[in-house]
């Protein structure tokens, strides 16, 4: 999986930026804001289980843009050896 260099952390290159995750986790106050207007009650967990959501949803679709720009890589590699 790719993540793009500006989500990536200084640390280590394959994880999610710490500034992001804490994005993410200021979400939080927001979400229990809404839940809070739609009289439903989160706990602690199930508040982190949204955030870990989030956070797995944002690395798919970050692997899925990677995925389409591998094969139109490969793509246009090939036409272009082959002179299409």
């Amino acid at each position: 999986m790719t993540i793009p260099k500006f989500l990536t952390s200084s640390v280590d290159a394959e994880k999610l930026a710490l500034t992001i995750k804490g994005i993410l986790i200021g979400l939080i106050p927001v979400i229990m804001m809404i839940a809070n207007l739609s009289n439903v009650n989160l706990g602690q967990e199930d508040l982190t289980a949204v955030v870990d959501a989030i956070i797995a949803l944002i690395q798919g679709f970050l692997t899925l843009c990677s995925l389409v720009m591998i094969a139109y890589g490969a793509i246009r590699k090939i036409r272009v050896k082959l002179g299409l």
